[in-house]
């Protein structure tokens, strides 16, 4: 019973997996113009169903659905993980039930093996893989890496010589009226308001006056909530106002802020919201540390982005961006950097181009970017699986390639007799 339904409904099943496949490719394309790169991922290719009101706004001119601007939506159409899952599932059903492990099939065997791994390798791609960059300045070290979109609040403790002790806690828990709570800290943080995108500007201290309690950047510069944005040359600034209630009853917020912890923000609010006469003051302000003590320790508030800490330092010693003699056109982007591991003694320079990346432990820097003649933006890529995908490839291929011979030299042994 069993084999006559997988008989039945795999070749039918598979053609309306790839031909969904199709039309979510198509789409999830389009919507990359309104949504941006990594909103349509999520929407289309990260998601089991996508609903009507996701659907119907992939696209500003798609007409309208009743349901669009709405929470209250259906599913409408598969996402990428149901029609992968589904391909995968069917896949492997099929060769358990109907296929016939004889010699004459071992081609077929390896191609269909090799699509599993393929599958698979996809999977564990999007559960397992890590981007983020380093931004580094000529004769900088740095031991760690920053996620592109994701932020955190860290709660610095400064108060031993030798080290600073480190609580972070993820954007997901940054949620009006949230409470933040660790063992290593000893009182708790509440979120009284979190924007994931915000703008800047110098605070009026007679028409908007700081509300009572508030400290730090706070009483000099206004965050306001801002329109999320959502396009691949754009990126959201998020800004969080933190509440601490300490036992003497006093109750302090303070305003943490992305426009403090990226120097281009920074930049970019001194040279053209701040002004000359605010600029130079309250530029150097927005990255100075907000502090504060409690029982005789010292801590910092920062929000910044999510941090990966490496074993290992990585020192730019050089970089290079060599253009086209007598033009403005790009010819190489260089980066020359030492390798410090002190765990292994290792030390030793490595040149990083833009097709010649540094592969160690695990981990592939690639040439990103620049800022002016002196900062390179190393992309650092983490993928367990990379491996995967070119030895799917390769099981295919010679799958292929033995069923084609085999059919072959059979029809000459025919041709002969």
């Amino acid at each position: 019973m069993l084999k006559k339904y997988v008989q039945i409904i795999s070749l039918k099943l598979t053609v309306a997996c790839l031909v969904c496949a199709l039309i979510l490719v198509f789409v999830g394309t389009l919507a990359q113009v309104n949504l941006g790169l990594y909103l349509a991922q999520e929407v289309f290719y990260r998601s089991i169903f996508i609903s009507a009101r996701d659907f119907a706004s992939f696209h500003p001119n798609w007409p309208d659905w009743p349901f669009k601007g709405s929470n209250l939506s259906f599913p409408v159409f598969p996402g990428g993980i149901l029609i992968g899952g589904t391909l995968l599932v069917n896949l492997i059903v099929s060769h358990l039930v109907l296929f016939k492990w004889t010699k004459k099939r071992i081609g077929i065997m390896l191609t269909h093996i090799g699509i599993i791994l393929l599958l698979l390798g996809q999977m564990f791609t999007e559960m397992f893989q890590v981007e983020s960059s380093m931004r580094i300045e000529e004769g900088q070290s740095k031991n760690y890496s920053e996620s592109y979109r994701t932020m955190e609040l860290a709660v610095i403790e400064t108060s031993h010589d030798d080290f600073d002790q480190v609580t972070a806690f993820s954007q997901s828990l940054l949620t009006k009226g949230a409470i933040l709570a660790d063992p290593g800290l000893p009182f708790e943080i509440k979120v009284r308001r979190y924007d994931l995108n915000s703008d800047a500007s110098v605070r009026a201290p007679f028409r908007d006056p700081p509300p009572p309690g508030l400290q730090g950047i706070g009483r000099k510069v206004k965050f306001s909530s801002a329109e999320e944005v959502r396009g691949m040359d754009t990126k959201n600034v998020p800004t969080a106002e933190v509440g601490i209630e300490f036992p003497d009853g006093q109750v302090r917020s303070w305003f943490v802020s992305h426009w403090q912890t990226d120097v281009n923000l920074v930049r970019f609010l001194t040279e053209n919201r701040f002004g000359p006469k605010w600029g130079p003051i309250l530029g150097p302000a927005l990255e100075t540390p907000q502090t504060f003590a409690y029982e005789g320790r010292q801590f910092q508030l920062w929000l910044r982005p999510v941090r990966y800490y490496k074993p290992f330092s990585i020192k730019l010693k050089e970089f290079r961006h060599d253009k086209y003699m007598g033009t403005e056109k790009a010819k190489n982007f260089s980066s020359r950097v030492q390798l410090n591991n002190e765990q292994t003694g290792e030390r030793r320079d490595v040149l990083i181009k833009m097709n010649s990346p540094l592969r160690y432990q695990g981990e592939t820097y690639y040439q990103s970017g620049y800022e002016g003649d002196a900062v390179t933006i190393l992309q650092v890529v983490r993928n367990p699986s990379w491996l995967v995908p070119y030895v799917s490839c390769v099981l295919v291929g010679v799958g292929l390639a033995v069923q084609f011979l085999m059919h072959l030299f059979g029809f000459i042994k025919k041709r002969a007799a």
